[in-house]
């Protein structure tokens, strides 16, 4: 094919000059013209040769005319689709016909590459929607969202050059990066503390919405009982929306019976994102790879019902990091390709059936949890009549045009002039249930004594045997803290209690001066870099700290 297309080229390129063949010439043939160190000779025409007909013409013009240029130019335009092979043979007998040295010709040649490649690229800019990555030695396709290896790249767009990967890395036709991140609101390139990064975000959508009633989408929230948090519930989508850019702290979780509209009201939003929206399945979570991360500002996890399966910690030890910040760069493990850090920026939320989706044995400030007890089915699972109707009325409307309405208000009515986008979301009922089955009482006991700093666990570096006296000892002075009984607890009870909250880091080697283990229970972040010798060491500088301004008092038992 290539052979017939790079012939027939030339005839059109030349026919001003030449006559069509007669019977088709194989330009990938050994060509009949030898290159001398000698002047060349004259080249005959001949009538089924269209390539040298073509070399011909060009010996035939005046060294340095107009014409001559002209025609070497499309000679070489030509011979740029052959094999590298065919195209040294070329390149040196148009050398030669025109006086050039090897350095002429490959000035030549990247001047009218430029022109070339800039001509193509009206017709499909597959340079420009590419950048090169240089930690992932990947490219990226920003519009597809596709990482594509050189040698995928070369395949992929070969229809349309032939050399592709070499265009792109050799002659620059593609940007080249360090890193890859998700930055909405940043150019497709920028530059952070000496590093440059291609953005995976790209400002493609157009602004959606339109004015009109917006009334029965509204209503709704009444409908499943959550109307004190319908304005709290617009301000955090009117914000995902106008600021992409910035972090809402917490995640929203919509839970209720089957078919009481939880995906409903949340369709607006997705329809606003568009190609910035991504949905996962619960069990996604469980799974190593999460490229929806590097792709989306919206995350939505769809009937989420893992709180009673073996992962639900696996699962909600994945989710704490997307709720909120920090950590302020998340993890991103494409298949196929090497992990990468993308900004923590997204903006998630859940639709579950279950009044346990996940386990909350760590901090619960990062989520807004709603639960709806509205029923719109009988006992046997059936949709009632009435809602039939309902939601028949509800999802004509937001199909044709009501969804556009509902954005239009969320851009231009809801006020987030008093909205915080760090701060802690109201405190539900549903969420306190969500607690209170995921952990256990030493969990509620440990997690509330480290984040009120009582009594030694004031220090970041503690042991387990001083969790288990200030414990003993808040159980007297403090007992509205202590939700588990002192005499019933073991070194044992105490390290996997400190393990399973997640967060909470063993120091490995010698045991504490008081034969127990030491554990990290507070900037981690900070601790984590220091050997055990230096950690150590720390804890008694701590201890002694700790001992001086806190008067020794006697206990009668």
């Amino acid at each position: 094919y290539l052979r017939t297309f790079v012939n027939q080229q030339i005839a059109r390129d030349f026919d001003d000059v030449t006559s069509a063949p007669s019977e088709e010439y194989d330009f990938f043939s050994e060509p009949s013209i030898t290159v001398s160190t000698s002047p060349p000779p004259p080249v005959e025409q001949n009538e089924s040769d269209p390539v040298g007909n073509a070399v011909s013409l060009l010996q035939k013009q005046h060294p340095g005319s107009d014409s001559q240029l002209e025609y070497a130019g499309k000679l070489l335009k030509n011979v740029e689709k052959l094999p590298e092979i065919k195209k040294i043979h070329w390149h040196a007998l148009i050398r030669d016909i025109m006086g050039w040295s090897k350095r002429d010709l490959d000035r030549v040649l990247k001047e009218l590459r430029g022109k070339w490649y800039s001509e193509r690229e009206i017709k499909v800019n597959f340079f420009g929607d590419t950048i090169y990555v240089a930690e992932q030695n990947r490219f990226f396709d920003r519009k597809k969202r596709l990482w594509l290896t050189p040698e995928g790249y070369q395949n992929t767009y070969a229809h349309l050059d032939s050399e592709a990967r070499k265009s792109a890395l050799q002659e620059g036709r593609v940007a080249k990066v360090d890193r890859i991140d998700y930055a909405p609101k940043k150019p497709a390139i920028f530059e952070e503390k000496g590093i440059i990064y291609g953005n995976a975000w790209e400002d493609l959508e157009p602004e959606v919405g339109r004015r009109g009633d917006a009334s029965p989408w509204l209503d709704h929230f009444d409908t499943l009982g959550w109307g004190a948090y319908r304005d709290h519930v617009l301000k955090w989508m009117a914000w995902t929306i106008l600021h992409p850019d910035i972090k809402i702290n917490h995640m929203i979780i919509f839970g209720g019976h089957e078919g009481c509209g939880k995906d409903w009201l949340l369709y607006p939003l997705v329809q606003a994102m568009g190609r910035d929206h991504a949905i996962i399945d619960g069990s996604a979570l469980l799974r190593d790879f999460n490229e929806y991360l590097l792709c989306a500002k919206h995350i939505h996890i769809n009937e989420a019902e893992l709180g009673d399966r073996n992962e639900a910690k696996m699962v909600s030890n994945k989710l704490k990091p997307m709720a909120a910040a920090p950590p302020h760069k998340l993890s991103v493990n494409p298949k196929g390709a090497t992990p990468v850090w993308v900004r923590n920026i997204h903006s998630v939320t859940m639709t579950t059936n279950s009044q346990k989706p996940i386990e909350l044995n760590g901090q619960s400030r990062r989520i807004l949890a709603l639960w709806s007890d509205l029923k719109t089915r009988d006992n046997l699972g059936n949709t009632r009549p009435e809602w039939n109707e309902y939601w028949r009325k509800a999802w004509n409307w937001m199909e044709l045009g009501g969804w556009q309405h509902c954005v239009w208000y969320l851009r231009n009515r809801v006020d987030l002039s008093d909205f915080s986008p760090g701060a802690p979301p109201p405190a539900t009922d549903f969420l306190r249930d969500i607690v209170s089955t995921s952990r256990s009482p030493l969990h509620q006991t440990l997690e509330v004594l480290i984040d009120d700093r009582i009594g030694m666990f004031t220090n970041d570096l503690i042991t387990v045997r001083e969790i288990m006296q200030s414990i003993s000892l808040c159980e007297s002075l403090h007992p509205e803290l202590v939700f588990v009984r002192s005499d019933r607890l073991t070194p044992t009870t105490v390290i996997l209690a400190l393990k399973s909250l997640g967060d909470h880091i063993p120091v490995r080697g010698e045991k504490a001066p008081d034969g127990s283990e030491l554990w990290i229970i507070r900037n981690h972040d900070h601790w984590r870099h220091y050997r055990n010798e230096e950690l150590h060491q720390a804890y008694l500088v701590q201890m002694k700290k700790y001992k001086h301004s806190t008067p020794l008092k006697e206990v009668n038992s």
